[in-house]
């Protein structure tokens, strides 16, 4: 199985177009790359897509605890620009938990997608790169 593209901002899939991936609602967007379910293969295939970008989990992973979804926001053959990692276990006080871990540059999406949060909008910038308030 390989991973498949997604929008980072929302659940909408993708379309390559002139090697730009398009959201339907968010227009052009890094695609998010993740499995229909998590396996060891995937996540190697995950791991070489992020590269230098960590996919933090806990470890040593607790027996009973398991990676049960992953992703990366990625254009082949570039950096990676955000990655997560989900697990889940039994723990003595809540029963069965679910730890999501992200690790992102600003204005991805990836992590407000996850919290529930409306996606980020494109902010305006200086010349030095910097955020400015209008």
């Amino acid at each position: 199985m390989t991973l498949a593209a997604g929008c980072p901002r929302c659940t909408s899939p993708v379309t390559e177009k002139n090697h730009e991936w398009v959201c339907p609602d968010h227009g052009t967007v890094t695609p998010l790359w993740r499995p229909d379910t998590a396996g060891y293969e995937d996540f190697a295939d995950h791991l070489n897509r992020c590269a230098a970008l960590p996919s933090f989990l806990p470890w040593p992973i607790t027996p009973g605890w398991a990676i049960t979804d992953f992703g990366c926001v990625a254009t082949p053959g570039k950096d990676a620009r955000a990655a997560f990692v989900s697990c889940a276990g039994p723990t003595d006080l809540d029963g069965v938990v679910e730890v999501t871990v992200i690790s992102e540059e600003p204005g991805v999406g990836l992590g407000a997608r996850c919290a529930g949060w409306p996606a980020p909008t494109r902010a305006r910038t200086s010349a030095t790169g910097c955020r400015t308030r209008r």
